[in-house]
């Protein structure tokens, strides 16, 4: 089983914390190219690892604001995914400190929001965005000032809906466990982790796109099946765009959904517009569409789909049609890889950055037995852990169960998962172990040295120090 995760950090000024303007990047990934890197667009960079399995390529980059990401090659072993992590950003950190500039272990940026004037002066300009607010509105924004780390992790495409359908029941766990993006002047929305509330507002409730509403957050309805994932993905609101996330991208001016866009075709294609608005050439449904299509769910779980060469578009829309029966067989023979991306945990404390993705693999490691404690409680109830996450402090309880009860539960099934790799990975999941005896999540601690010196002390506890 290979792991690797995606750890983003806001960008801040040392001297002052404040955050970084687009040009600093641009000139930093031209600085890298220089230097042997390959360039991805102006705000990314990659590089080859010959030692590495399989995807040996390193990348860093800035998504959507001044946040820099890192992600490492996929590998087998928690300690050589840190070995990789911490030499990726003290590498990056090195060339951001000889500009005055320093990476935070933080959820949030604390001297950025995400007003239209922030947003437009610190986003990362990029077509796919800017098409989002002209034609779906200004919700469609993307975020700048919070910042995540992912955990990636290699599924068996059998096992895939049921590790997705886990991560969904577990998200309020992760969240109360992880969050470390509180919003800082409590009186104005008491959120402590604003992460979920933000993704939420990121897309309209009512309109034209109102079912894109179902690209966030969990489900309302749990996903126990490729038939269920399937649904989800391509058949329960207006497509988005055609293409890759950086490349070949235009839009169907009538909104179908992506199941529509597949199957229901006009003679000799859709009639397509460029991202800014001009007419653009008419497209007929391919497979290739299929395989670009997974990057446009938001929630806070999702699989990443690596389907084999050649697989034939009518056969999985019969056997999408068809139901599970059909479909599940299809998947497996059709698909070569399968991720789960975990995506609801904040960025992390600086010296904790492996513990979610400890977390993460222990529990797919021992899926069986968290899914069977999963179960004794309804879809309904972790919904609402979820939901509790956003604002209870860590010694709460939702329905009468404790909080902290669950959280201990958890950390435990997953130990029994890492005990079973027989790696001595467990040890990564004692900050959790103190955490729950503390009876306190990172956004408890942030908001105490937020009350002790305000935004000057929150930057300086966070900060990465490279030398």
């Amino acid at each position: 089983m290979l792991i690797s995760l995606e750890q983003e950090m806001p960008a801040v000024h040392v001297r002052h914390g404040i955050p970084v303007l687009p040009e600093v990047f641009v000139d930093l990934w031209k600085q890298l190219a220089r230097q042997g890197w390959t360039a991805d667009g102006d705000f990314a960079v990659s590089r080859k690892v010959p030692s590495a399995a399989m995807k040996p390529m390193q990348m860093i980059s800035t998504d959507t604001g001044p946040t820099i990401e890192i992600a490492p090659c996929p590998v087998e072993s928690i300690y050589e995914l840190e070995r990789q992590t911490t030499a990726l950003r003290s590498f990056i950190g090195r060339e951001l400190a000889k500009r005055g500039v320093g990476l935070l272990g933080s959820g949030i940026s604390p001297r950025l929001g995400n007003s239209e004037r922030e947003y437009y002066r610190y986003r990362t300009p990029r077509t796919a965005y800017d098409y989002a607010i002209r034609v779906r509105g200004w919700q469609h924004r993307m975020l700048v000032n919070i910042a995540a780390i992912q955990e990636v992790i290699d599924v068996p495409v059998s096992l895939a809906p049921l590790v997705l359908s886990t991560m969904h029941r577990l998200a309020g766990i992760f969240l109360f466990l992880f969050r470390n993006d509180p919003e800082l002047k409590q009186e104005v929305s008491g959120l402590l982790t604003v992460r979920p509330k933000a993704w939420r507002d990121q897309v309209p409730w009512e309109g034209r796109f109102k079912d894109d509403s179902r690209k966030v957050a969990i489900p309302e309805q749990e996903v126990r099946s490729w038939h269920d994932y399937l649904r989800l993905l391509w058949d329960s609101g207006p497509m988005f765009l055609v293409g890759t996330k950086t490349s070949g991208l235009v839009y169907i001016p009538e909104h179908p959904t992506f199941m529509s866009f597949l199957s229901e075709s006009p003679k000799g294609g859709w009639q397509s517009e460029q991202l800014d608005g001009t007419p653009g050439e008419s497209v007929v449904p391919n497979f290739t569409h299929v395989a670009q299509s997974d990057w446009t769910y938001m929630g806070h779980a999702r699989l990443r789909l690596f389907w084999k060469e050649g697989v034939d578009l009518r056969g999985l829309l019969d056997a999408y049609h068809a139901g599970s029966e059909t479909l599940d067989p299809f998947m497996a023979r059709n698909i070569a890889k399968v991720l789960i991306e975990n995506r609801s945990s904040a960025s992390p404390v600086p010296g904790t950055e492996m513990v979610s993705i400890a977390l993460a693999t222990g529990i797919t490691e021992n899926l069986a037995e968290v899914a069977t404690y999963l179960s004794r409680k309804p879809y309904s109830f972790w919904a609402k852990v979820a939901n509790s996450a956003e604002t209870a402090p860590f010694k709460s309880h939702v329905d009468g169960v404790s909080i902290a009860e669950l959280a201990s539960e958890i950390v435990a099934l997953a130990k029994h998962g890492l005990l079973k790799r027989g790696r001595d990975e467990e040890q990564y999941l004692e900050p959790l172990v103190e955490r729950i005896a503390s009876g306190s999540s990172p956004a408890e601690c942030m908001l105490r040295e937020f009350q002790r010196g305000g935004e000057d002390a929150v930057v300086e506890k966070l900060l990465y120090r490279f030398t």
